[in-house]
């Protein structure tokens, strides 16, 4: 792991390298190039060494750095020596069958025939001859020996390969038992594909999902596993058709709930299948299974061998390919992009880029050198020279070692000129001008097309008004003065509308002047029904034939075509009622004649009474009052 010093310092490229005997170097990883993140590198192979050494190949200042290297304390004892081994097959000369596999552990390095183990040329029921030792414990393993045979057929060795079965002999598992078939036998190290060899499980017949499952003791990294078929014919060999494999650490559900390695797979008779988790899963339990079962079903397994790596057949990765095609470009810039080659087993650490200047001496300059991280998959390399030739590859690097070049690529960088430069610069900018000029002329005629479609009225625009009706958007709530039965009354603020002398001024001598009354306005409660909206229209239309009289608050207007229906009233501030009704009548008084108020008074008395012969109700003006009350102001009867 690598993190940043306290003032921000840090590594941009590191190699870590391992020296075994002599002062050879060689690298195993790149450290990062991210400040704010740290590294972590798990080796894929077990490495002897006396020496370690962190090389900053680029740095800022002074750096801090923390590392932590794990191993274990080596010996050179021989771990297999006289341990159980096992082997695929045995050859006899006819006479006497003896299993010679333990030859191998004796101890004895002997070259010769008799002291050498050999498995017949045909295995039975396998496709690949094999040997096995049992270590019967887990132990570190940093090297095998192994000695050929000399007297002969020393090509018998030849593509062979070490593995590590991390499930052999491991705790096993299976959704039911039939004629001893415990699910022991498919991690016992035997090969055979025989039930008859105590080799084989078997289920019961069921109509759940059959499954087996071995225990890894700990969450380990899952790469392959190797399932060998039983060699029985009819419906015994089709027992492996269409199973699947899980991974995981959820060790309940048949192992349901765990990811799956691959998809379906299927066996014949007396078949080996090696099935690669793409990518590596990482878990305790180890499931086979056959989902999606609608008839009784039977899981049978002669042998499972689960492997934490795949099968490397060349440790370093293979060589990237350039994508570029073009053979020149306009500026002296190149954009270098490359396909991510096969890492043959090991991740990639890193890819490194060769360049150089493309010259027909003898002195042409060395390759220049660029590591960039393995996740990136391009390079941008600005500020080249121009008018010149560059030759390219690209190399790829895993724990292993560096893979071959790539294919070189050639590219010459063509300088732009000035002149042509600055003319199309010009160009565009001017494009550009007449283009802004252009779009807002267009947005000023549609924004005046639209205020003029705006502007435009029809008759089924106006609205006739009634004497008395005053809309809504004239006038403004206020504070909410007190209740009834089924309606409120607010303090309002009503605008009056100009009088007719202000359109006999000129236009330009006008005053646009907004006069404003205090009224009192009525409205429905919201819990009021239907019933009571009816009642509150009567009101208004009794309002209405009432008009202005001295005993009671005149109506100034109302509204009924639209919510909120409104009745507006006289505000009667700071005094009561019957105070205001008397002022009303001195006010009434003073204008008319004593002769003109008589008749007034008379003909106010007679319509106050009966308007056009209705009856006036009393409990309705009597029920008003405390819609009309002031709240600092008590009102008298």
């Amino acid at each position: 792991m690598v993190s940043p010093g306290e003032k921000g310092e840090f590594i941009s490229s590191m190699e870590m390298r391992f020296r075994i005997v002599s002062v050879v170097m060689l690298l195993i990883f790149n450290g990062n190039v991210d400040r704010n993140t740290t590294v972590k590198n798990i080796l894929c192979n077990g490495i002897v060494a006396r020496g370690l050494r962190i090389i900053a190949e680029e740095h800022h200042g002074n750096c801090c750095m923390r590392i932590e290297l794990y191993g274990v304390p080596m010996t050179r004892d021989n771990l297999a020596q006289n341990k159980p081994t096992s082997q695929s097959s045995s050859y006899t000369d006819g006479k006497v069958f003896t299993d010679n596999s333990g030859y191998a552990v004796d101890g004895v390095k002997d070259t010769h025939f008799s002291k050498c183990t050999r498995t017949k040329l045909n295995s039975r029921g396998t496709a690949d001859p094999w040997w096995r030792v049992n270590l019967e414990q887990w132990l570190p393993v940093s090297e095998v020996y192994i000695l050929n045979r000399g007297d002969c057929c020393g090509k018998r060795l030849n593509g062979f390969e070490i593995r590590v079965d991390v499930a052999l002999k491991r705790p096993a598992k299976q959704s039911s038992n039939r004629y001893g078939g415990v699910p022991e036998r498919a991690v016992d190290g035997q090969m055979s594909t025989y039930f008859s060899d105590d080799s084989c499980t078997r289920t019961k017949p069921q109509t759940k999902p059959p499954w087996w499952r071995v225990d890894l003791g700990s969450s380990l990294p899952v790469a392959e596993v190797i399932v060998v078929n039983r060699a029985c014919s009819g419906a015994c060999a089709e027992r492996l058709k269409g199973f699947e494999i899980t991974i995981g650490d959820n060790s309940k559900y048949g192992g349901d709930l765990n990811p799956r390695c691959g998809g379906l797979h299927s066996l014949n008779s007396g078949e080996t299948q090696t099935i690669s988790c793409l990518p590596r899963l990482l878990g305790q339990f180890v499931f086979i299974r056959i989902p999606g079962v609608t008839v009784k079903k039977i899981l049978s397994i002669c042998e499972v061998e689960v492997y934490p790596k795949r099968r490397i057949t060349n440790g370093k990765p293979s060589a990237p390919i350039i994508k570029n095609k073009e053979s020149q470009v306009s500026g002296c810039d190149v954009y270098l992009r490359w396909s991510i080659p096969e890492s043959n087993g090991c991740p990639l650490t890193k890819y490194r880029i060769y360049y150089t200047e493309l010259q027909w001496s003898n002195e042409g300059d060395a390759w220049h050198k660029i590591n960039v991280i393995a996740d990136t998959r391009s390079l941008y390399l600005p500020s080249l020279k121009c008018n010149t030739e560059y030759v390219f590859a690209v190399t790829a690097w895993n724990e292993v070692g560096e893979s071959d070049m790539s294919r070189v690529w050639s590219i010459k960088t063509i300088k732009v000129n000035n002149s042509i430069g600055r003319t199309v610069g010009i160009v565009v900018a001017v494009s550009a001008i007449i283009i802004i000029v252009v779009i807002i002329m267009c947005f000023r005629e549609r924004r005046k097309q639209r205020e003029t479609r705006n502007n435009r009225r029809s008759k089924s625009d106006i609205i006739p008004l009634l004497q008395k009706e005053i809309p809504p958007q004239r006038v403004v709530f206020m504070d909410e003065l007190g209740r009834g039965a089924f309606g409120k009354v607010h303090k309002g603020v009503l605008m009056e509308l100009p009088k007719v002398e202000v359109f006999f001024k000129p236009r330009e001598e006008r005053v646009d002047t907004k006069e404003e009354r205090v009224v009192a306005i009525k409205v429905l409660l919201e819990t009021a029904g239907e019933e009571g909206k009816e009642q509150f229209l009567q009101e208004i239309e009794f309002m209405k034939q009432i008009g202005s009289h001295r005993n009671v608050l005149s109506m100034i207007g109302y509204w009924v075509k639209s919510e909120p229906i409104m009745l507006i009233l006289e505000y009667v501030p700071h005094g009561d009622l019957l105070q205001c009704l008397r002022n009303k009548r001195k006010q009434i008084k003073s204008k008319k004649s004593a002769d003109v108020e008589l008749i007034a008074e008379a003909r106010d008395s007679s319509g106050g009474l009966r308007p056009d012969g209705a009856t006036i109700e009393y409990n309705k003006l009597k029920g008003r009052k405390a819609e009309y009350k002031k709240e600092n102001i008590p009102m008298k009867e």
